[in-house]
């Protein structure tokens, strides 16, 4: 134990011995008549005893706040966990657009515009964790499905060859007997038969059981199911179509994510478009850098020319944008 520990003790330990000291001395005045119960030296006392528990407590908590930074200082830096991912690029963009006293004057649609790139990368980034992720969910359920008879002549034999029959050669006489109880039940449409097998270690009862299309065999301890429609939906899956690929990127419009859902990137201008909007939305007052935007809005959603939007002065960017506007809520 080092010094600096001993006396993180010492600061909790101190004020309680004080404590119990003042109250030893309490109860002997009270006990030998000296120190009336109700009297004021009694107040006094507890109100002490009182002052240094809290000191002790305080003590304690103390040593808590040492332990818990020593534990935060082993932790790795989470900036550091981040370094290069591309959500660092896109929480900094979003830090960017917050209000700043020592950046009063920033360049809006560069911020926006950073936002926008930092937003799709990230989009990219998470499309491809979440096809790693569905390939390998995909291969499992492979793997799964792989290992399990296909066809109810698969499962006859895998369920036969999984016995420890005490005769072997009569291997392929009790698979035309299993055969034989399945095909007899399916026309009934369900139904059970018990049925016994010779095993080396011993007679197997056993029961085939079929409901609404799934073959169930019970031997013993042993139960073996084969479910046609686990089959079909297998299938069914590893044959479905590819996603619909985007349109080319002169074919590209302006759009919500719900427009192009069956994309296979996102979108490119939702996010700086979207921004814009809010951003003008029942604005007053315009500066420099919500005409940049009207600008950059008119270019993308209303289809203008560059050289048309450029010629455009303030007052008239002003009235484009309220008369979107206008038309819009008309609507």
């Amino acid at each position: 134990m080092n010094k600096k520990e001993r006396d993180e003790i010492y600061n909790v330990v101190a004020p309680l011995g004080r404590a119990i000291d003042k109250l030893d001395q309490l109860e002997r005045g009270i006990q030998t008549g000296n120190v009336d119960v109700d009297s004021a030296v009694v107040y006094n006392a507890l109100y002490v005893v009182k002052e240094l528990v809290d000191e002790s407590i305080l003590a304690i908590h103390a040593i808590e706040d040492r332990k818990q930074a020593e534990d935060a200082a082993n932790l790795p830096n989470l900036d550091a966990l981040f370094e290069g991912h591309p959500v660092n690029r896109y929480v900094q963009a979003m830090f960017n657009l917050l209000p700043s006293e020592t950046n009063k004057e920033i360049n809006l649609v560069a911020l926006l515009s950073e936002l926008s790139q930092a937003g799709l990368e990230l989009a990219k980034h998470q499309q491809k964790a979440e096809e790693v992720l569905a390939k390998q969910q995909a291969e499992e359920i492979k793997r799964d499905v792989e290992g399990k008879p296909k066809t109810e002549d698969e499962f006859v034999h895998f369920v036969t060859d999984s016995l420890d029959l005490a005769h072997p050669g009569l291997a392929d006489t009790y698979k035309d007997a299993l055969r034989l109880g399945i095909e007899q039940l399916k026309r009934h449409g369900h139904g059970v038969a018990p049925f016994v097998i010779p095993l080396k270690s011993g007679a197997a009862y056993g029961k085939l059981r079929i409901n609404k299309g799934v073959i169930e065999v019970k031997l013993n301890d042993l139960t073996f199911v084969f479910d046609p429609k686990e089959v079909e939906e297998y299938n069914a899956e590893e044959a479905a179509v590819e996603p619909v690929p985007c349109p080319a990127e002169d074919q590209v419009v302006p759009c919500t994510c719900d427009d192009k859902a069956d994309c296979s990137k996102p979108c490119e201008r939702d996010v700086i478009v979207d921004l814009a909007i809010a951003h003008l939305t029942d604005k007053k007052e315009f500066t420099g850098s919500d005409y940049d935007l009207i600008r950059y809005f008119l270019r993308v959603v209303e289809g203008a020319a560059d050289e048309e939007v450029n010629s455009l002065s303030n007052r008239a960017l002003e009235l484009a944008w309220k008369r979107h506007w206008y038309l819009k809520n008309e609507k």
